[in-house]
């Protein structure tokens, strides 16, 4: 069985296009909406505003992304998720999540990030991922979203927990 190349990091320019891609391709997959002007020039519009993207490549196809940007909170320094997903064909989505999460929890915890805030529709359905899976805390709100909230070291922890020989190469 041929080993896979696993490549997290924060996404350049160049990946833009394969990004927008890869986004339109797994939200048609999961039957989710986007807005109507998602493309290329909107990413790298919001990549010019401070909103940053990591990456997760397997043997050179994108696999998982996420973005987020930095924001001010009444906790500290946070972190805003604006785009969490993954293949949703792909078998070990949670371990792709959990690895991408990782990296970029790191990331802002290097740079003194002391909470992360994300929010998701409440119309979609299956676990949530912040939720169930990274400890973060939720709450409903009547905006129709799923509003988390969590520290970057109890996340870190939590994927570490799934995750044990991770740790090692941290």
């Amino acid at each position: 069985m041929a080993r896979s190349a696993v490549i997290v990091r924060e996404a350049t320019d160049a990946d833009l296009k394969p990004l927008e891609a890869f986004c339109r391709k797994a939200w048609d997959q999961l039957g989710t909406t986007y807005v109507a002007d998602f493309g290329v020039a909107r990413l790298a519009k919001m990549a010019e505003g401070g909103r940053r993207y990591f990456v997760l490549f397997d043997n050179a196809a994108l696999v998982a992304a996420l973005s987020g940007r930095a924001m001010k909170t009444d906790h500290g320094s946070g972190y805003e998720i604006g785009l969490f997903v993954a293949d949703p064909k792909r078998s070990d989505r949670l371990a792709l999540l959990d690895a991408l999460s990782l990296y970029a929890l790191k990331v802002a915890v290097s740079e003194g990030v002391e909470v992360i805030h994300t929010r998701r529709d409440k119309r979609m359905s299956g676990p949530v991922y912040g939720r169930d899976r990274a400890g973060m805390d939720a709450e409903h709100e009547s905006t129709g979203h799923l509003f988390q909230v969590g520290e970057p070291k109890a996340m870190i922890a939590a994927i570490l927990k799934r995750n044990p020989e991770w740790a090692q190469s941290l």
